[in-house]
């Protein structure tokens, strides 16, 4: 849902042209700042920045990013139910969302509440993974592929095998496959070479195997993000988009 093509068509579709409405909201999104009039008589005004707010606020229609260690020695600090809990906080207050009933509305809700609960469960997965690798089977929707690295790293497979196999895949896809390779592949003769391997094995080669099926990657999403944002310029012809650096 990261793409912002949308707001070419918002800025297309959404005039100043003058309304009965007597009163405004205003919403942010980056650079750009609007306002949306409408009649209070007609609109719930909390219905209305309720969907604006589904649409433009990301913190409450994203999940967060949380932090993975760098080192093997910061493995063991990992607060997987810190994450949990703010998930849960995001979670919550994404459905407690009331949008108005606009064409799109009910689906792009539906869309970004599973989006938020499948990407916290990807990332909890892969934090609790540090201590209990079988916490990567957990996240269902990761292909049966990406099962030999959390074999590897529960000792039913060849660590190291696989770990070698993971950087070279990998690599092929670097402007310098070499220099990529080396510099991971060094880790496999300083101490506590095991706990590098699998720290990559869970940041690097079962995330970027479980990444393409994350919900927040489906364009779907995206798509109905473009149909409410169509609604509401067609529900509420009295708007103005204003973006720094627009012409």
């Amino acid at each position: 849902m990261a793409s912002r093509v949308w707001i070419v068509l918002l800025a297309c579709l959404w005039s100043g042209a003058a309304g009965a409405a007597q009163k405004s909201v205003s919403f942010a999104d980056g650079a750009c700042s609007g306002r949306v009039w409408f009649d209070p008589a007609k609109t719930d005004e909390k219905g209305l920045r309720d969907t604006l707010a589904l649409v433009y606020d990301y913190t409450l229609s994203a999940a967060p990013s949380p932090s993975f260690p760098n080192k093997p020695a910061d493995m063991g600090r990992v607060n997987a139910a810190a994450y949990a809990a703010k998930c849960a906080r995001i979670e919550a207050a994404a459905a407690a969302l009331k949008p108005l009933d606009l064409p799109g509305a009910q689906d792009f809700h539906a869309k970004v509440k599973a989006a938020v609960a499948d990407f916290c469960s990807f990332n909890i997965a892969k934090l609790k993974a540090f201590a209990t690798p079988a916490a990567l089977r957990d996240f269902t929707p990761a292909p049966a592929a990406c099962g030999v690295y959390v074999d590897a790293l529960e000792g039913r497979g060849d660590l190291s095998a696989v770990w070698r196999d993971s950087v070279a895949a990998s690599c092929t896809k670097n402007v310098n496959p070499q220099a990529c390779a080396a510099r991971e592949l060094r880790h496999a003769a300083v101490p506590d070479s095991a706990g590098w391997m699998r720290l990559y094995l869970i940041t690097h080669a079962w995330n970027n195997c479980a990444v393409p099926t994350l919900k927040v990657n489906d364009p779907a999403g995206e798509a109905a993000r473009a149909v409410l944002i169509r609604s509401l310029a067609e529900a509420f012809p009295r708007q103005k988009l204003e973006c720094e650096g627009a012409d």
